[in-house]
């Protein structure tokens, strides 16, 4: 009776260290998934400010460490800055991603829809638009695909702008002017038609470029696309 119950002890040893193993891979797994995931966090903050959530899906990432290969990444952030424009949401998928090092990543293709709030939109353009303008209140009119800009000085000027892309640039083509009374150093310039340069999206990381532009009913929509 006794070699059965060795047997059966040695059984349970091999249980028990079978579930230490697994209980190490997982915690491996965890860290490696934590530690990844704060870098390219890190990575988003540095490059456009704000605040992003980074997930990996249920594959494994851990194999793939050691060669630095985190395959397919995803993205969702908040608060992101785009030039002069604020505010801006995005979600972001990353093909054939690779960690770098430190905050770096690189990608074989990285697609991302931006969002910018008619709020963060404000800024840029009262930069770019000429005149004694102090600001606007941008208001979305997205079944003519414009912009309408109510300007300060309070009853200074209301225009209407189509946005759109040159290149990587996002610029606004001025479609009307009301203008409204006299006031002390108003450019009459304003008043001409005119294509105006609100922001530069050049030099995005991961290759990215701007192929798309849509005003929605809360501001803008912006795809970037990589395929390098």
């Amino acid at each position: 009776m006794a070699r059965p119950r060795k047997r059966r002890s040695r059984a349970w040893v091999w249980i028990i260290l079978l579930f230490v193993l697994a209980a190490m891979a997982v915690g491996a797994e965890l860290l490696a998934r934590a530690l990844i995931k704060d870098r390219i966090e890190a990575f988003v903050s540095a490059e456009w400010g704000g605040t992003a959530d980074a997930s990996f899906g249920t594959t494994p990432i851990l194999p793939g460490l050691f060669s630095r290969e985190l395959s397919a990444v995803e993205i969702d952030a908040q608060g992101l800055s785009y030039g002069s424009m604020t505010g801006a949401s995005a979600h972001a998928e990353l093909t054939d991603a690779e960690w770098l090092g430190g905050n770096e990543i690189s990608a074989s293709r990285a697609h991302m829809e931006v969002d910018v709030p008619a709020e963060g939109l404000e800024g840029a353009i009262v930069d770019a638009l000429p005149g004694g303008i102090v600001g606007v209140e941008v208001i979305p009119v997205p079944d003519s695909g414009q912009l309408e800009l109510r300007a300060e000085p309070e009853g200074m000027a209301t225009l209407l702008v189509t946005p759109g892309l040159d290149g990587d640039s996002v610029v606004a083509e001025v479609d009307d002017v009301d203008v409204g009374q006299e006031i002390p150093g108003f450019d009459v310039e304003l008043a001409e038609p005119g294509t105006y340069e609100i922001s530069d999206l050049s030099g995005l990381p991961l290759g990215l470029r701007a192929t798309e532009l849509s005003v929605t009913a809360d501001g803008v929509s912006l795809t970037l696309d990589s395929s390098s």
